[in-house]
């Protein structure tokens, strides 16, 4: 008999493991709290000699530049998956002869609210003249839409700013959409990755472009 229980027991346990796990799969889950750092503003503003400095500012002059990256991601993203994006990025940065360096940030100098004098700070600790960051939404990282048995619409949207360290200034900000037709079957072994792979190529083209225009 209480043999018979435990079985019962583990059975029910199983079942509802299944189904919180689909449930997830659906992302139906919208009200889930997301462990990405917020960019906070100056709580009193800015002083007039820090406007005078920030509206001062050009685009780069001289290069080559150093970059710093810092990534902002929810919790719901494997770190392997942003780590690849990330991989896909510098591969596109690396072939600009305008940029000598390039340094992610580690997670662990990144606290849970980001403001200003911190991205000025990691830029100046890194010794980037710039620091871009990347904002990734499970939501709109990596998307995908079967049209046929084999053929899915893959899509990613990505945030980033590009703040000058000496300053902090602004000098791009903008979302970067990329979309891609796979032609495999996304379920079997590896296809899920070789997908990845694909649509963050795309997105490290789309911002390499975007510095390239930057760094004209």
């Amino acid at each position: 008999m209480k043999r018979t229980l435990i079985i019962t027991v583990l059975i029910f346990t199983f079942i509802i493991g299944c189904a919180t796990h689909d449930a997830y799969n659906t992302g139906e889950f919208r009200q889930r709290e997301y462990n990405v750092g917020s960019i906070t503003l100056e709580q009193g503003g800015l002083t007039q000699d820090q406007i005078q400095t920030i509206i001062s500012t050009k685009p780069p002059q001289e290069f080559p530049v150093d970059i710093a990256i810092i990534v902002l991601a929810d919790a719901y993203i494997p770190e392997n998956t942003e780590l690849l994006f990330v991989s896909e990025v510098i591969e596109q940065l690396k072939l600009s002869d305008k940029i000598n360096r390039i340094v992610p940030i580690p997670k662990f100098l990144i606290p849970q609210n980001l403001t200003f004098a911190t991205i000025q700070e990691l830029g100046i600790r890194t010794l980037s003249e710039y620091v871009i960051i990347f904002v990734l939404d499970s939501d709109t990282f990596f998307k995908w839409t079967r049209i046929l048995e084999s053929q899915y619409e893959i899509s990613s949207v990505i945030d980033f700013l590009i703040v000058d360290s000496q300053t902090t200034a602004i000098l791009a900000s903008d979302k970067m959409f990329s979309q891609v037709l796979y032609m495999e079957n996304l379920f079997e072994v590896g296809e899920r990755e070789k997908a990845e792979q694909e649509i963050f190529s795309e997105q490290g083209i789309l911002f390499g472009q975007n510095i390239a225009e930057l760094f004209e």
